[in-house]
């Protein structure tokens, strides 16, 4: 066997040991929110296609498809439109182009010995395309959230306007209230890592 083959089966190996698959049977009983705006289907707007495919960092890996960001950034104007009409018939027939369901795996080296396999984690490399169907999704999904306030006020990250930093400054702001009105302040800090 060769030796770059020997070295993929072996990160293989790694990385299927520590994938984990969970239950996905069993949800929690949310309470019903009543919401004030009727969710509506994502709008593959011409222009907003265009600037996301205009901002793409073409110096990105393409995915499986080979279509590399670069060309995508270069013909944006040409190719919006057929875009979107293939985002729509995706979105409205529920079906998507087996060639988006495929990643390639990437071992990025972290820190330790470049021998063993734990000190590589796995990145996958999915079809660029596909990423930018959707993140138009995502953002309609989220802009339903936020009118209909279905975020709670303790949400943080994953929101625009809403970062880790800006809650770390929240949360200073009130401790130091406390502390200058005389109460006290106890913290546990966790970083939960997992052991290799």
């Amino acid at each position: 066997m060769q030796k770059d083959e020997r070295k993929a089966e072996v990160l293989c190996d790694f990385f299927s040991s520590v994938f984990c698959t969970e239950n996905d049977t069993v949800f929690p009983v949310l309470s019903h929110k009543e919401c004030d705006a009727a969710s509506t289907p994502p709008n593959f707007d011409l222009d907003d296609i265009i600037n996301r495919l205009k901002k793409l960092n073409i110096n990105k890996s393409p995915g499986p498809d080979s279509i590399h960001p670069r060309i995508l950034y270069e013909t944006a104007d040409q190719i919006a439109y057929p875009l979107k009409l293939i985002f729509e018939s995706c979105f409205y027939n529920k079906c998507l182009p087996s060639e988006w369901k495929y990643a390639n795996i990437t071992p990025i080296y972290k820190k330790g010995s470049r021998s063993d396999p734990g000190y590589y984690r796995p990145v996958s490399l999915t079809s660029i395309v596909c990423k930018l169907m959707e993140s138009i999704i995502r953002d309609s999904i989220m802009a339903h959230f936020k009118t209909n306030k279905l975020f709670t006020n303790k949400q943080f990250g994953f929101i625009k306007g809403r970062s880790t930093t800006l809650q770390l400054l929240q949360i200073l702001d009130k401790w130091t209230e406390l502390l200058e009105s005389g109460g006290q302040v106890d913290v546990v800090y966790t970083d939960l890592e997992k052991s290799i």
